[in-house]
Parts: C-alpha cells; structure tokens; sequence
C-alpha cells in the first residue's frame, strides 16, 4: 500500500525526485520495562515472548525524563518538492544505523521507482566522513550536511577556532600569541609517516602552556 500511494504520487508528478532530505524520529520499542512480562510469567515456548525479547534492533537510551528506555529509530527518505515521503527504514537508535539505513532506502527508491536525486539533505547528525564520502564518491550525490565538528572545547582551554593559522610556517597561532606546530624537534634520521595521514596534530610547547 505505501509503495502503490508513493507510485502515485510520482505518477502526478508531485515527486521531483531531484532533491531528497533524510531524517529519523525516535520510538519506543515495544519490548520495555514498562511493557514486560513478569518473570514468574515468562513461558519459553511462547511465539510472543519470543518475539518480543529476540528483537537484535531496539538500543536503550534516555527518555524525555532521563528514564532508560529501549527505543528504535523510524527513518525517512523524502522527496523536498512537496514533502513525499518515499521510504522508511527502522534501525537502532544509534548514528550507524541512521546512515547505513540512508543507504538502503536511497538504493532502494532507485530500484522501485527509478528515482536518482542529485542531492540530499541532513542534519548534523549524518555529517560523518564516511556518510559525506559515500553519496559522493559512490552515488554522484551532492550532499548538503553540516559535518560533524568536535573541535570546541568546553573546559574553558582554546578550541581550534580559536587559533590562526599560516599557511607558509604550516603552524597555528592561539591567542595567547603561542605557536603550535606539528613538530618541535629536528630528527636527523627519517620518521615513519603515522598510520592515520588524515589527521594532522599541531601542538604548542608545554612551557607555553604552562600558565
């Protein structure tokens, strides 16, 4: 039935197909404290109970008032001209399954309806590398997410932000007028390349740091 209306809607053409958006809404699984079975109840050779208790997708996390409940989450891919949902996927309700489930439905609305969007749209929350690399390097998807930043600090230290860089000394300047740089010493013999080349650390002197 959801894929008959979503043909239809195509059919009408109120589904643009060039522009998605993708999103997830929290729900309480259906297996919880709140919804149990008491233990002196439990029958092991009930379909329900196993049922609801072999479930591998409900993740727990905190509700609205802190309580820890077991939640999934509903995941839409919608098509930005007139608000179509065209699919939805349920998954754990943590950040992999949010972009691994983005995946399937994009693939999957392109087998179904030949539907192949030229960009798609997110939050913050599917900023990863590995999320902003995928549409674009697999699928010629323009992504438009705010990319994850970790940088800012809270413990009243400099944020990265904070500090200038120059391009000519390869080096930072924070505001304290202290260099960082990503190295301090002069090796005389060569230094392996570190097993991660995608990031680069920049540090000041201890001494600088010190007061």
């Amino acid at each position: 039935m959801f894929e008959d209306v979503a043909a239809r809607c195509i059919a009408a053409g109120v589904v643009g197909g060039e522009q998605f958006a993708t999103d997830a809404s929290l729900i309480q699984a259906d297996a919880y404290k709140l919804n149990s079975t008491a233990k002196e109840d439990w029958d092991p050779g009930s379909q329900w109970t196993a049922a609801h208790h072999d479930d591998p997708c409900p993740a727990i996390g905190p509700s609205d008032n802190g309580e820890c409940l077991l939640r999934l989450l509903d995941n839409y891919l919608i098509d930005n001209d007139h608000a179509i949902i065209l699919d939805v996927q349920a998954s754990r309700s943590v950040r992999t399954g949010e972009t691994h489930a983005t995946r399937l439905m994009i693939d999957r609305v392109r087998d179904r309806f030949d539907l192949w969007p030229e960009r798609l749209i997110a939050d913050t929350a599917y900023g990863s590398g590995e999320m902003l690399g995928w549409p674009v390097e697999e699928r010629s998807i323009e992504p438009h997410i705010p990319v994850i930043d970790k940088s800012k600090r809270t413990d009243g230290t400099f944020s990265r932000e904070d500090c200038v860089y120059d391009h000519k000394a390869d080096a930072y300047t924070c505001p304290a007028g202290k260099e960082l740089r990503q190295s301090w010493r002069q090796f005389q013999t060569i230094r392996y390349e570190p097993k991660d080349t995608s990031i680069l650390k920049y540090g000041a002197l201890k001494a600088d740091c010190d007061a």
